[in-house]
């Protein structure tokens, strides 16, 4: 029920305002979300969703102005965003996110909002290329074999209790290591295992095995998930990233897109670092990468609705070094690829010997490139690409 609330009407009322690509590519965002419903149950979905969603999306209404910065509310920004969500779809928080009471003259459907946008490009991407990006052992031996770019590879793989792949003399390295879920995750169950006075310690509750034990316990949580458990190795940044790596390494977001004439390019960038209450970065403080330089841009001026998210200036002044290497060779590995992939959103660390492939992603929504530059996502670029593979 609480989803069922969450995704608005079933139908697509069209804002004339915005570009003909933009309406079909809503139009069949909504279609899947009617689809997604199992068949008996559809009718009763969608009442259900034509009752909650003018509650819910009040409620977030007013969850989004309590949260919001009060210099940036504009006037009646209440009875607007309610109205965009009930005549429109527009969640409230992304309406307020995304400065749309700024930009009026901006279509209601030029965005991308997230439920859409993910289940957009969930559907226009091949299973067996969600299946390869969402296998982390797979992945890193599909970049392994194929790209330029360093990955972070498997030292150990851990399944059902028993270890597919062993680490190198049955012994986990004296080195920090990341444990995660071989397959997708969005940072559920990745701990950080710091290597101090001969053991491994987990970073968020101060648990510590020596290696025999670390390896016991490996096995006897390795059947929480069902796809098992990868070893990595920590990776750490680039010292000149150090102003925002002081509880772990920030990540760089990059979205390639590939045409349906297999041309791949950039379509969006942003740098976001760990949050503060712990070293993971999802939902931390963001900034978008300067395609051309791989420098950080400035913050947008003005009040912003959500100015923690992007408005940090620990990120002033700073670059990725070696950004020339890393977007070529994402875009050769994107080349690759087998199978219809519009586009694949890659986590890469800048260490201090150059860009780490750390996993990639199918299923893709650009609410944080958007909220960052206040703007529709890449100004159209990405709707563009996705509404090329629509027939």
């Amino acid at each position: 029920m609480r989803q069922l609330g969450a995704e608005g009407f079933p139908w697509h009322n069209p804002d004339r305002r915005s570009p003909e690509h933009d309406q079909r590519l809503r139009h069949l965002a909504r279609r899947l979300i009617w689809r997604a419903w199992p068949a008996p149950a559809r009718f009763i979905a969608a009442l259900a969703a034509i009752i909650l969603w003018p509650i819910r999306s009040r409620a977030d209404t007013r969850r989004l102005i309590n949260a919001a910065n009060v210099d940036a509310l504009p006037p009646g920004m209440f009875w607007s965003a309610w109205g965009a969500a009930l005549r429109h779809n527009i969640p409230p928080a992304e309406f307020g996110g995304f400065g749309i009471p700024e930009t009026a003259h901006t279509g209601a459907d030029h965005w991308l909002f997230t439920r859409e946008a993910s289940l957009l490009s969930a559907h226009l991407t091949s299973k067996s290329v969600s299946d390869l990006c969402g296998d982390k052992v797979r992945f890193a031996e599909f970049c392994s074999r194929n790209g330029s770019l360093s990955v972070v590879s498997p030292l150990a793989v851990i399944s059902a209790n028993k270890f597919s792949q062993a680490f190198d003399g049955d012994t986990p390295p004296t080195r920090d290591l990341v444990v995660k879920p071989v397959r997708n995750s969005q940072g559920r169950r990745c701990e950080l295992w710091t290597y101090r006075d001969g053991g491994h310690v987990r970073q968020n509750d101060g648990k510590t095995f020596l290696a025999n034990n670390f390896i016991d316990h490996l096995r006897a949580t390795s059947d929480t998930d069902p796809g098992g458990l990868v070893v990595q190795a920590y990776v750490p940044p680039h010292p000149g990233l150090s102003p925002l790596a002081e509880l772990g390494p920030p990540v760089a977001r990059i979205v390639t897109g590939r045409w349906p004439d297999h041309r791949v390019e950039l379509i969006d960038a942003m740098i976001q670092k760990p949050r503060a209450d712990g070293w993971l970065t999802h939902g931390g403080p963001i900034r978008l990468i300067d395609h051309e330089t791989g420098r950080f841009c400035d913050r947008r001026p003005g009040p912003h609705v959500f100015p923690d998210l992007t408005d940090d200036p620990v990120f002033d002044g700073l670059k990725l070094e070696r950004w020339s290497d890393c977007v070529p060779g994402l875009c050769a590995l994107h080349k690759m690829i087998p199978d219809q992939a519009p586009l694949i959103g890659w986590d890469v660390i800048f260490s201090p010997d150059g860009p780490v492939v750390l996993e990639a992603n199918t299923t893709l929504a650009p609410f944080f490139f958007q909220v960052a530059r206040q703007a529709t996502a890449a100004d159209g670029r990405w709707s563009e690409l996705l509404a090329s593979y629509l027939p």
